[in-house]
This record gives C-alpha cells, sequence and structure tokens, in this order.
C-alpha cells in the first residue's frame, strides 16, 4: 500500500533524526559518525551503536566503551501498533509495524 510506504519512510526519517539529535544532545564528548557501506556508527565517550542500514534498518550492535563490552542485538527494536476505523478484518486492524517493515532509498 502506497500510504504505508510513506508512513514507514517518515518513521524511518523520523528515527533517524531522533537518534542523531538524541546521540548530540545527551553525549558526553565529541559525537562520532562512521558511515562505510551498509553500516554507521554513531557514538560517544561512551557508547556506540552499530545500525545495519541494508535490507531494513536495524541496531546489530552496541559498544560500551567504559567496560569494553560488545552486545549483539537481534529482534525486532520497536512495532507501532496503528489502528484505524477504516481497517476491516481482524488481519488488518490493528497493522503493527515493526523495524523489518523499513527500506530505505537514496
Amino acid at each position: 500500500m502506497q500510504t504505508n510506504r510513506g508512513i514507514r519512510g517518515s518513521l524511518v526519517g523520523l528515527g533517524l533524526v531522533l537518534v542523531m539529535w538524541a546521540t548530540s544532545v545527551l553525549a558526553a564528548g565529541p559525537v562520532t559518525v562512521k558511515h562505510s557501506g551498509t553500516v554507521l556508527q554513531l557514538g560517544n565517550d561512551y557508547l556506540e551503536r552499530t545500525i545495519d542500514l541494508g535490507a531494513s534498518v536495524r541496531t546489530t550492535m552496541f559498544h560500551n566503551k567504559l567496560s569494553g563490552r560488545f552486545v549483539a542485538v537481534s529482534g525486532d527494536e520497536f512495532a507501532v501498533s496503528l489502528v484505524a476505523q477504516f481497517f476491516r478484518g481482524d488481519d488488518q486492524n490493528p497493522l503493527i509495524v515493526t523495524t523489518k517493515d523499513f527500506r530505505l532509498r537514496n
């Protein structure tokens, strides 16, 4: 559905903006942003987040720079339940949107 793609694209853009804002506002020391291929790394003096921008947008790892520990991440980061009065049938209402539903386009 075209409407769902528009919502999904907007949510991905909003999510990335919020991540960048939160990282810069709440950061200790300078914020680092590294981009190589489909991998984006956002970090500060304490924490680094690795995001896969490939087939779907998802966090793959956290690096706690204070402890030196790396934590691999799998599964959905979040799920949004959209309820609309015009949806009919149990399979469409609510519409559950997760990180697997997001795609990036150039």
